[in-house]
């Protein structure tokens, strides 16, 4: 995934007050000279930036940072140049820190956090997922182990949004100078459709989930067990981000990383715990869930920080943490093996 900056696309900006500049080196990696106070109720500091929608996944070492009484430099997403516009960002300092910075509204106070274990130039990467209103922070020490350092809900973002590189020196009219390297980006396609042995589960782009097809165990959702010729509305069911159906069963994920699931439950597949039928969406107690499936009657899930979790019918191991046994909840099994996968 990582390519040369020179290849990015990128375009430089002075968010409020901020300025600064660019060049590619002679080893293909980029500096960036940036100037800036950094966050506050108007932003200041230079930008170097792209257009990117829907979700996606970002990454960038820091090779070096030096300059200025207090710099950030990092990487970035942002709606927009405003200087008070909402964002979420990830930041190595010229010291041995990390600091992550946020708006969580247009023209709302800025927050920050100092994330824990800093990785010493030139092995600062830093990456940012997206997912809808939900950004997560992550460093690694070599682009590969990544751990996660923030989860911030952003309000109403935008589908497409300012990603990229930026610096800021903590004071007007002094520069930092960041050198970066490896940087790229990729769009996560979310399965909007999934089809089970005979029903169907879709969600809109307003994140509401909506299912069809045959309802004999509750796999649709709404509540009842009538079969279904036309998309229904799966109960209480907002910000799906990701869905997964079963051979009667059915899971979703929301925005905020929550994990429902219903329908039929006679091995523990839904993962409340039980083996009782659910005919609506049931919230599970699992958290920070990234992505799902589901076979005919098991369940899987990964959560962002890279573990693999499975439930239901294990009659031929197929949960993957050692002998048969049937598991009926959510996150009482973490597969032998699978964790941290990255």
């Amino acid at each position: 995934r990582a390519h040369n900056l020179t290849s990015a696309g990128l375009q430089g900006v002075g968010i409020g007050t901020g300025a600064g500049s660019s060049r590619i080196l002679a080893n293909g990696n980029w500096e960036v000279n940036g100037q800036g106070t950094g966050f506050g109720g108007a932003d200041s500091f230079y930008f170097e930036q792209m257009a990117y929608s829907d979700s996606f996944e970002a990454v960038v070492r820091v090779q070096s940072v030096s300059g200025g009484p207090l710099p950030q430099v990092g990487l970035m997403l942002r709606e927009g140049i405003a200087a008070n516009a909402k964002f979420a960002a990830l930041a190595a300092g010229a010291g041995s820190s990390y600091r992550a910075d946020w708006r969580l509204a247009t023209a709302g106070a800025p927050g920050t956090a100092t994330p824990g274990t800093f990785y010493s130039y030139p092995n600062a990467w830093l990456g940012i997922i997206r997912h809808a209103n939900r950004v997560t922070l992550y460093t690694s020490p070599d682009g590969q182990t990544w751990t996660e350092d923030r989860v911030v809900q952003l309000t109403d973002l935008s589908s497409t949004v300012n990603v990229g590189l930026y610096v800021s020196s903590g004071a007007a009219g002094v520069s930092t100078r960041a050198v970066f390297s490896n940087f790229a980006i990729q769009a996560l396609v979310e399965p909007a459709v999934a089809a089970g042995t005979s029903h169907t589960l879709a969600f809109k782009d307003d994140g509401t989930g909506w299912s069809w097809g045959l309802n004999s165990t509750g796999q649709l959702g709404d509540g009842s067990t009538g079969n279904r010729a036309s998309p229904v509305a799966a109960s209480g069911l907002s910000e799906v981000m990701t869905l997964a159906a079963g051979g009667g069963h059915s899971l979703a994920v929301t925005t905020s990383g929550a994990l429902f699931a219903w329908g039929n439950n006679p091995y523990g597949q839904v993962g409340d715990g039980t083996v009782s039928q659910r005919n609506s969406p049931t919230r599970i107690g699992l958290s920070d869930i990234a992505i799902v499936a589901a076979g005919d009657n098991h369940s899987l899930a990964v959560k962002n920080n890279g573990t693999v979790w499975a439930w239901g019918d294990d009659s031929q191991g197929q949960l993957g943490d050692g002998p048969p046994v049937p598991r009926s909840g959510a996150g009482e099994r973490n597969p032998d093996g699978y964790s941290d996968g990255g």
